[in-house]
Formats: structure tokens, sequence, C-alpha cells
């Protein structure tokens, strides 16, 4: 086997263009396919404990939405208190949600304003959408015109100038003295978000109706059983029929099966582009492969005539390929590795927070090494068997 290794490596290093070029095809899949696994992997782990932190007992009840817009009727105070009734429910914090015009420094932008709970189940809405102030405090039952804003205030990007703890910025015609700065959540949405009281939001904000109400179940109950029982009373209160309603109720695990499910569809789209590069990658290598036979034709013709069998030819022929497949594999792991980890760094920077982790799983070295070996032998093996089959006295003679 040593002697096929050490003909192998001088017959590539003697072409040495044409087998990085080879190289290069098997890099660019490998590559590939390992950035976007990786990325979608990363992605989904880093949303799962994003899930863990805030716990599986939340139920979340929304209107029915087009993208942002509620096309399903918001909720009232009497549902609200109706879900806050229901067996298994510990308590259930209303939100208002609405685009408002805010003020700050001279300056005015469009931004979203959320009206929160501020009693006891403003902790259901702590844990679900993993509130943690960073600088300053959260609102209290006592506060009227304050406000929580997210950490994009504070680094200056909403507005040109940092807002700070004790700055006053006006919402909708209303000044609020900040109490508190956020942790940045990492998206958009809840990073310019400034949250106020629930019940001012309905002054300033001009509603009379929740956008979303968050419910906690209690570890005694099935949360399942607890959510069919939430919608029942919110259909029964409305006088919808089942599959009629014009809002839903989604429970913490059914909310990561939608989105896991989301991912894995994109993750499967992206992978599908990728075979693109990979069907390249193994022509080029058939390609190489065949030339090479083409070429030495004398070669072949004299290590026949001196004894070597068909199996070694095509041994020798396969050889090459498996150099050039565990050399591709090996700097695709490292160019798909270093991919994910750019586009983490960047993602991560731009939204403020460490969303996106991404690792090299075991597993997936090893498929992205035995997917780059399979290549390279299912592309070398017609060539390989050509030369194999070759006559000694005809490929000498040509």
């Amino acid at each position: 086997m040593s002697d096929y290794l050490t003909i192998s490596s001088r017959n590539l290093s003697r072409r040495k263009t044409r087998t990085f070029l080879t190289l290069l095809g098997i890099l660019i899949a490998i590559g590939a396919l390992v950035a976007l696994v990786s990325l979608s992997n990363g992605l989904m782990h880093s949303v799962e404990e994003v899930f863990e932190q805030m716990g599986r007992d939340k139920i979340m009840v929304m209107p029915t939405l087009a993208g942002f817009v509620p096309i399903g009727e918001q909720f009232s105070s009497y549902e609200h208190d109706a879900i806050k009734r229901v067996p298994g429910v510990i308590d259930a914090a209303a939100m208002t949600f609405k685009i408002g015009l805010a003020e700050f420094g001279g300056e005015t932008a469009f931004v979203y304003v959320s009206g929160v709970s501020t009693d006891s189940s403003m902790r259901v809405l702590e844990d679900m959408q993993n509130l943690v102030v960073e600088d300053g405090r959260n609102l209290i039952s006592q506060d009227r015109f304050r406000a929580v804003v997210g950490c994009r205030y504070a680094q200056g990007r909403v507005f040109s100038r940092e807002v700070k703890v004790r700055d006053t910025i006006t919402v909708e015609g209303h000044r609020f003295k900040v109490a508190g700065i956020l942790e940045c959540i990492g998206s958009e949405q809840d990073d310019t978000t400034i949250m106020i009281p629930l019940d001012v939001s309905k002054e300033v904000l001009n509603v009379d109706k929740y956008f979303s109400v968050v419910a906690q179940a209690s570890p005694a109950f099935e949360i399942d059983e607890v959510a069919n029982e939430v919608e029942k009373r919110i259909r029964d209160i409305r006088g919808q029929k089942e599959g009629d309603q014009d809002f839903s109720v989604q429970t913490s695990d059914q909310l990561l099966e939608t989105f896991n499910q989301t991912v894995g569809m994109i993750s499967v789209l992206l992978v599908a582009l990728s075979l693109v590069s990979i069907i390249v990658a193994g022509v080029v290598i058939m390609n190489t492969l065949y030339t090479n036979v083409l070429e030495r034709r004398r070669e072949i013709g004299v290590m026949k005539s001196i004894g070597a069998k068909n199996y070694h030819i095509a041994l020798l022929f396969l050889t090459e390929a498996l150099i050039i497949s565990l050399a591709g594999g090996l700097l695709g792991l490292g160019l798909g590795f270093g991919v994910s980890k750019i586009v983490q760094v960047v993602a991560n920077s731009y939204l403020g927070a460490d969303i996106l982790i991404v690792r090299l799983d075991l597993y997936l070295f090893s498929f992205a090494m035995l997917f780059s070996i399979g290549l390279g032998m299912f592309a070398s093996f017609y060539p390989a068997m050509k030369a194999a089959k070759m006559h000694p006295v005809d490929a000498m003679r040509e």
C-alpha cells in the first residue's frame, strides 16, 4: 500500500495545476455543505436554548396574524380575566403593541411600543421574552409615565444620541422617563421596543384591547390540556366554532416545533442547491482522472507488461482519487467551518447578542469526510476501470 501511495502522490505532484483544480472542486462542494448544515444546526440549537430558558410552561394567545398585522380580533379585559380563571393557569400577562412615533434629542422615529403588565404577572413576560434589565430597573406597579427601552437605544442605533437611564423620551406626544435599559435579545423588534405600563399604553396608543396574552401553566397539569381549555374558553366567549376562530393558542413546544420545521425546510432547500457544486465537483474529478488515463496509456502498458494485474492499475487510480478526496474533504471542512464562524460573528455583532452559535459536531465531521471520500470514489470508478481494462500492447503502441 505504501508503494501505491508513493506512486499516486508522485503522479499528482507532476500535475499540480490539474490536481489543484480537482481539489478545489471538492473543497468548494464540502465547504458549502458544511457551512450550510452547521449554520442551520447552530440556529436550531440556539433557539432551543432560548426556549429552555423561557420554560416549556408558557401558552401564547394571539389574534390571527398576517405578518405582524393582526387580522383577528384582539383580546378584551374580560377575556384576559377568563384565561386567568382556567384551571391549571398560574398567571396570565397581557400586552398591547403598536408602532408609535418616538422623539428624543430633537430626532423622531417610528418604533415598536408595547404596553406590559406591571403586576405579579410581569414575571411571566420576563421569562417568556427573556427580558433582563442591564441598567436601571424594570417597571413596577406604581409606575405611570416610566419606560424601559431596548438595548439599541443605549447603543445609539435608533437615535444618534445614546439614551440613558433617567433620560426623557416622548412617545406619541407623552413624556416618559427611562427607568431601565434591557439587555440585547437579538431581534430588531425586541431590541427597539419601548415598554410602558399596560394601563398607560391604552391612553398613549389609543387602544382598548390587548394584542396578546401569555399564560403560565401549572406543572401539575398537562400543558396541552390547559391550552385546549384556554382555546375553548375564548371560543365560547366569542361564539366561534372550532377551526373557525380568529385567534391562535400555542404552547412553547408547538412554537419550537413550528420554528424547527421552517428552518429544516430552508436547510433542505439550501443543501439541495449545494448539490450543484457537488455534481460539478464529481464531473471535474471524473474528467481529470479520465484525462490522466488517456495521457498515461504508455505508463499503464509498461506496468501491465511487467506483471501488473487489472486490479493493480484500478487501485492505483482509486488511490489517487482517495488522496484528493481526503485532502479536499479536510480543507472543505476548514473552509465551511470558517465561513460559518464568520457569519456567526457578523450576525451576532449586527444583532448585538449571541443568538447564533455554530459548532462543528462529530457527526458532521464524519459525514463530510465520508461524503468527500464517497464522491471521489464514485467519480473515479469509471476512469479506473477504463485504465484497468487496457490491453498492454495497444496501450504501449498508442
